[in-house]
C-alpha cells in the first residue's frame, strides 16, 4: 500500500522491512503541526486582513458599511489616520520607558509603560502636536526622536562629569590625608 498511485494513501504507511506500519491521522497530523511550527519559528510571518466586499460572496456587490466596519475593527483606518497625519516615527512605550526612564521619579517609573511613557513626554515639554499617544506605541513627528537623545546625551554627558568631579575630589581629598 505504500507504493499506492493514490495520492493519499501513500503516505499513510511506511516500510519497515517485511511488515508495513500504518501511521495514524493524528500522528501524521502531528508531524505535519510540528514541521509548520519550526517553519514559522525560523521565519517571519506577517499577516494579511481580507476585507469582504459583502456578505453574500457575489461578485460585483460592494456594501460601503460592511467594509467600513471591517477597516475600523481591524485597525487599518486608525494606521491611515497616524501616517497621514505625519508620524512617521514609532516605538513602544516599554522601549521608550526604559530609554528614557531616568528623567523621573522612581515612583512614577515603577508603573505602566504608558503612564511612564507619557510622564517623560510631559517632564521634556514636547509640544502635544509633535506626538501621538496609541495603546501600545507612541508616534512622533519628524525629528522629535533627535531631539529626545540630544537631551538625552546632553544630560548623560553632565552627569558623568559631576561624577568624575566628586571622584576627583574624593581622590585629592584621600591623598590629603594620606600626606598628614
Amino acid at each position: 500500500m505504500s507504493q499506492s498511485e493514490k495520492p493519499v494513501l501513500g503516505p499513510l504507511y511506511k516500510s519497515g522491512g517485511a511488515d508495513f506500519q500504518k501511521l495514524s491521522v493524528v500522528s501524521k497530523f502531528k508531524g505535519q503541526l510540528f514541521q509548520l511550527m519550526q517553519r514559522l519559528e525560523n521565519t517571519t510571518p506577517h499577516f494579511i486582513r481580507c476585507i469582504n466586499p459583502n456578505n453574500f460572496q457575489s461578485p460585483g456587490l460592494y456594501e460601503q458599511g460592511l467594509v467600513l466596519q471591517q477597516l475600523r475593527c481591524s485597525g487599518v483606518l486608525e494606521v491611515v489616520r497616524i501616517s497621514r497625519s505625519g508620524f512617521p516615527i514609532r516605538i513602544t512605550h516599554q522601549k521608550f520607558a526604559r530609554r528614557y526612564r531616568f528623567y523621573i521619579l522612581d515612583s512614577i517609573a515603577s508603573q505602566d509603560p504608558l503612564v511612564v511613557s507619557v510622564s517623560i513626554l510631559h517632564q521634556f515639554s514636547i509640544p502635544p502636536e509633535m506626538y501621538e499617544v496609541g495603546y501600545t506605541k507612541l508616534f512622533f513627528r519628524t525629528g522629535q526622536i533627535g531631539v529626545l537623545e540630544d537631551t538625552r546625551n546632553r544630560t548623560l554627558r553632565d552627569k558623568l562629569f559631576e561624577v568624575r568631579k566628586l571622584e576627583t575630589t574624593f581622590l585629592a581629598y584621600k591623598d590629603n590625608i594620606e600626606r598628614r
